[in-house]
């Protein structure tokens, strides 16, 4: 009661201390200045600009002022070759309703030579906030099973901002179909734990390309754009521009200025894996979490191949050899990494396997342990109890012990006591919640190896959390992989999170009816993957025998070891998912890129 009489003083507070002159003349443009120099304001037109950090813990809604970040009309952004990076910026109509606003990149030039990259990979797309259970942004479950409440949250990358509607009143969303606007997030239980439309019955899709979008009076609008600098691009300086429209008009334009760097990205020393459900079977293809056609599934394979996860888990069943054999194709086409095969259709239990369990298992598994070198993997990893404790997980041995006598191995997920029990028997460990550097020590110190997930599992939409929690939480903690829960895994309609008694849906992206959609979540959870890169592109530069004596190497390495020693001190007292822990990531990243040049340019 304490903490909602402070919430609310605070709103009241607030409320009559922004009256409406007050909010107008925070609002209006006024000029800044730089260096001793007056310059004009960050506005275009009749719109504000606010450029702002891409993965951040703050929400940004419709109604939020004001605004984080800094005024300004100009984007800072660096990359390696080969890298997507983000960056954003909020659009803030001041006067007048917006419509018909536009954006469009152009070509980067390189500011001194004639190196060009193309505007097509400039990606440009819409945030969009619509209603979510109540306790979005940071958490996964609800409170109780006839919890109804909503909250606006901003979560969707969109092409066009127009699929989606939401009505802040009435706690509605609705989606664009071919019939019109239908209403999508009632507030009713599933009648069965999956509820996944065909896509006739739910034909949703988002545009190709970004789609003009109205920006009304006073209200926001958050712009995603993320840039893949090409390999083989020269690195330097690029400058290029986001061209604002309205009606056609030009407005004016926001300066992107990238510095791509001159060292190469190495692969994260943390393998980035994932729970991916999805089958491939055409006929029963649907807009859910479990069946695709092929079109859906090679979708989401680049997507995922692009977001740093070369080798997700396949649930794609033995039963028809077929379709396994089309869906490993379809990896194999893709360039997906094809070391391990992290194969879910078989599990290491006599509810799956029948009565003659060991038999079932011999057979099966040589099988697909066939088909999988027939496709380029080396190894073939299967699946034990989801989950077990204690008696339950050490039934496993005996069949462990087959799968390792026909050359596999074996893994699962957990908790922390599993190493005591079967650390001897059981490959690598999916160790669940809170990273540990005594587990880590444990399984890595026998040989074998473990991966973190659910910490949290999918679907908060706070981008901050995965950043952290699968990126630089997990390298300090000295854990070897990161295998989230789950790309999607939908509890009810996916499209609906007030369906389900329990859970919110499970998910990094929606599923459509021709591809995917990208969440600020996904986009975190490329952010851990590519600062682990970082990391690691540092480490391997120290262990070079040219470059471990010098003084750049010693200051790098101190800055590694405190950078280490805060992250695991400050996990320590940052309870549920860290989410009391205030380190900036941006500024790490960029301290270990200077490290880097220091390194390179005292060779």
């Amino acid at each position: 009661m304490k903490q909602f009489s402070h919430l609310l003083m605070r709103v009241i507070s607030a409320a009559l201390y922004f009256n409406a002159s007050q909010a107008s003349a925070l609002e209006a443009p006024t000029n800044v200045t730089v260096d001793g120099h007056e310059m004009a304001a960050p506005s275009i037109g009749d719109l504000l600009v606010h450029v702002i950090s891409p993965i951040t813990s703050t929400k940004i809604l419709p109604s939020t002022f004001p605004l984080p970040g800094q005024k300004s009309l100009n984007l800072y952004i660096s990359a390696c070759r080969g890298e997507f990076e983000p960056m954003s910026f909020v659009l803030r109509a001041l006067s007048r309703d917006m419509t018909g606003v536009t954006l469009t990149a152009t070509d980067l030039h390189s500011v001194s030579s004639s190196a060009v990259i193309p505007f097509k990979h400039v990606d440009l797309k819409i945030v969009k906030p619509w209603f979510q259970s109540y306790y979005a942004w940071n958490e996964i479950g609800k409170s109780d099973p006839a919890d109804f409440r909503q909250t606006l949250v901003p979560e969707l990358l969109l092409k066009d901002d127009a699929l989606v509607s939401v009505d802040v009143s009435a706690e509605r969303n609705f989606v664009m179909l071919d019939h019109g606007y239908e209403w999508i997030n009632q507030k009713k239980m599933a009648a069965s734990e999956q509820v996944f439309p065909t896509m006739q019955e739910f034909p949703v899709t988002d545009a190709k390309t970004l789609q003009p979008f109205a920006l009304p009076r006073r209200t926001n609008k958050q712009v995603w754009a993320t840039i893949f600098v090409p390999p083989g691009t020269p690195p330097g300086e690029y400058s290029g521009d986001i061209e604002v429209r309205s009606n056609g008009a030009l407005q004016g334009t926001i300066k992107v200025n990238l510095k791509v760097h001159s060292f190469e990205l190495a692969e994260s020393k943390i393998f980035h894996s994932i729970y991916y459900r999805a089958v491939l079977d055409d006929a029963r293809a649907r807009v859910g979490s479990e069946y695709r056609n092929t079109q859906q599934m090679r979708e989401e394979l680049q997507n995922l191949i692009n977001h740093g996860v070369r080798n997700p888990t396949m649930y794609q069943p033995f039963s028809s050899q077929g379709l396994l054999r089309e869906a490993l194709q379809l990896r194999q086409d893709l360039g997906m990494n094809n070391e391990p095969l992290y194969y879910l259709g078989l599990q290491t239990t006599t509810s799956f396997l029948g009565h003659d369990a060991e038999k079932q298992l011999r057979t099966v598994f040589s099988r697909i342990n066939g088909i999988a070198r027939d496709h380029g993997f080396t190894s073939v990893y299967v699946y034990g109890k989801d989950e077990a404790k204690g008696a339950e997980l050490v039934a496993q041995r005996r069949l462990w012990d087959i799968v390792h006598d026909l050359g596999g191995k074996v893994f699962v997920a957990g908790y922390t006591d599993s190493f005591e029990l079967v650390g001897d028997s059981l490959d690598f460990l999916v160790h669940a919640h809170q990273p540990s550097v005594q587990e880590a020590t444990k399984w890595r110190g026998s040989g074998h190896k473990i991966f973190n997930y659910a910490n949290p599992q999918t679907g908060p939409e706070n981008p901050f959390l995965f950043r952290l929690n699968y990126g630089i939480v997990l390298w300090a903690n000295g854990y070897d992989g990161a295998m989230p829960y789950a790309y999607q895994h939908c509890f009810g309609s996916c499209w609906n999170d007030m369906d389900h008694s329990k859970y919110r849906d499970h998910a990094f992206t929606y599923p459509t009816a021709d591809g995917v959609i990208d969440t600020l979540a996904w986009e975190g959870f490329r952010e851990a993957t590519d600062d682990v890169r970082y990391l690691t592109t540092l480490e391997k530069l120290l262990s070079n025998g040219s470059s471990n004596s010098t003084p750049a190497a010693d200051q790098a390495r101190s800055f590694l070891s405190t950078i280490k020693t805060a992250v695991l001190s400050k996990q320590a007292d940052s309870g549920k998912y860290n989410l009391k822990m205030d380190i900036d990531l941006d500024a790490v990243r960029s301290q270990v890129v200077g490290h880097i040049d220091a390194i390179t340019n005292a060779r």
